[in-house]
């Protein structure tokens, strides 16, 4: 009987009770927590008592701020495309997509004119893309520019994923609105109406997914295979993509991944 009224009404010195009153056994155990709000998991009240959950909260609607922010800049070149790009070819262009497109039926086409150097860069991703892309729009020059855009939006989703990943901060989901800023600056509009810029869209697309496949998860074999086609990727695009072999591999040693992995890296570079 003085057993049952311990546990009904616990004297103030037994601390491991969540509050006064009849308990559920496992109350007993468990610490006094709340819902968090920024990152939807349990964390210890301040009070020291337990606090109900709102359901009302959710993540998608606590993001809608970052995302409205993060697009402002997307929308604002998308805009500058839409009202100053012209469908008509420009200097490189001539070799990179249009001269491709006209002999594309031509018997004397192979594919050492894609891997050819264009101003000692190797733009053999570049070049195919572009070429197939011609085929398929009928050499319509606007269709590169939109596809600039969308391959430096994959770049910002990498980055901003690196960043969340690395660091516990409670606002750290905003440094997207700041990569977005960056790589979306309007003061660069001539870069966004030239369809030229691609090699090196795509070499900043190969480093920024290779760095996530190597930092933010637990080294596997899978992970590595898609770093060093995404490094293949970044090095085929822009003579500056060569530089991925080496960020990456220098990531690579220094979050844990194995001497094994290591040395194959060094040797496909």
């Amino acid at each position: 009987m003085k057993r049952a009224n311990w546990f009904r009404n616990p004297p103030e010195s037994s601390n491991f009770l969540p509050h006064p009153g009849p308990v559920h056994w496992r109350s007993t155990v468990a610490r006094p927590c709340s819902w968090s709000v920024a990152t939807g998991a349990r964390k210890p009240s301040e009070d020291g008592g337990a606090t109900e959950t709102n359901p009302s909260v959710s993540f998608p609607t606590r993001s809608l701020p970052i995302i409205a922010l993060s697009l402002l800049p997307i929308l604002a070149v998308l805009a500058l495309v839409d009202r100053y790009a012209v469908n008509v070819p420009y200097q490189d262009e001539w070799d990179w997509s249009v001269l491709h497109v006209v002999q594309g039926d031509l018997p004397q086409l192979r594919l050492d004119r894609f891997w050819a150097l264009g101003n000692e860069h190797r733009v053999f991703v570049p070049t195919l893309l572009t070429a197939a892309l011609g085929h398929a729009t009928n050499l319509n020059m606007i269709a590169p520019l939109y596809l600039k855009v969308a391959l430096t939006a994959v770049s910002l989703w990498f980055l901003s994923t690196i960043y969340r990943r690395s660091t516990d901060h409670r606002h750290g989901a905003w440094v997207t609105v700041v990569f977005s800023a960056l790589l979306f600056s309007v003061a660069q509009w001539p870069r966004w109406v030239d369809v030229r810029p691609i090699p090196s869209t795509l070499s900043i697309v190969g480093l920024t997914g290779a760095l996530l496949c190597t930092t933010t998860g637990r080294p596997s074999t899978k992970r590595f295979v898609l770093a060093v086609v995404l490094a293949i990727l970044s090095s085929l695009s822009y003579f500056s993509g060569n530089v991925t072999w080496i960020v990456v591999g220098c990531a690579m040693a220094l979050t844990g991944w194995t001497r094994r992995h290591l040395v194959a890296w060094t040797i496909l570079a």
